[in-house]
C-alpha cells in the first residue's frame, strides 16, 4: 500500500512547475508566519530534494529572525543528525543527492524544538510515508520536539496509508494551503 502511495504521490510532484513549487513555498511562509510555531529558537529544516515543498523562504525567515537552523545529514545507513547551518553556508552533496553542509556543526537532536519533515503523503492523524528508508521515523522516536510534516495539498491523504508501529506521527502539517493541527487518535 505505501509503495503505490508513494510511487502516485512522487508522480504528481514531478510534474509540477517550479513556479507552482515558488508560489507554495511562499504561501507556506505566509502559513508560517501565521502560527504560534514562529516563537521557538531550534529549528531543524530540511534541504528539499525532487519538488518537495521549498522551506526555503521559512529558513530564510528564521536566519533574519536569528533562530539556530540545522539540516539532517546521513551518517549512515540507518541514522541521520542535525547539523547546524548558517545563512550563505557551503554546502556539498550527500547522500541520495540531499545538499548538507560542507563543514558539519553536529547539535543534540534534544536540542530541537521544532523539526520540519517532508513526506510523500500524510493523512489527518499526521501518520506519514516517506521515501522509504525509515531515517526521520528513526530520528523522530522519543524526541521531545515538535514535528511538523510539510506537503502540498494534494499529499493530504484521507485514507488508511498501512501504517506500522514504527512510524512516528506529526504534530501539525504544513502546506501551502493551510497548517492542520494533528489529531493523534487513529
Amino acid at each position: 500500500m505505501k509503495n503505490t502511495i508513494r510511487n502516485k504521490m512522487l508522480e504528481k510532484r514531478r510534474l509540477l512547475s517550479s513556479d507552482y513549487m515558488n508560489g507554495a513555498g511562499i504561501r507556506a511562509l505566509d502559513i508560517f508566519l501565521s502560527s504560534d510555531l514562529k516563537v521557538y529558537s531550534e529549528f531543524m529544516i530540511y534541504n528539499p530534494v525532487r519538488n518537495e515543498l521549498p522551506v526555503d523562504y521559512i529558513r530564510d525567515y528564521l536566519f533574519a529572525q536569528g533562530k539556530n537552523v540545522s539540516v539532517p545529514v546521513i551518517v549512515s545507513d540507518e541514522s541521520m543528525r542535525p547539523s547546524r547551518i548558517f545563512k550563505g553556508c557551503a554546502e556539498q552533496e550527500g547522500r541520495y543527492c540531499i545538499p548538507e553542509p560542507a563543514i558539519k556543526n553536529y547539535v543534540s537532536p534534544n536540542d530541537l524544538e521544532v523539526v520540519f519533515v517532508p513526506g510523500v503523503a500524510f493523512n489527518p492523524h499526521g501518520c506519514r510515508v516517506g521515501y522509504g528508508k525509515g531515517y526521520y521515523d528513526r530520528f523522530l522516536a522519543g524526541l521531545k520536539a515538535l514535528r511538523i510534516g510539510v506537503c502540498y495539498e494534494f499529499q493530504i491523504l484521507g485514507e488508511n496509508m498501512g501504517t506500522g508501529a514504527h512510524d512516528v506521527p506529526m504534530d501539525y502539517i504544513l502546506t501551502e494551503k493551510r497548517i492542520y493541527e494533528v489529531n493523534h487518535a487513529i
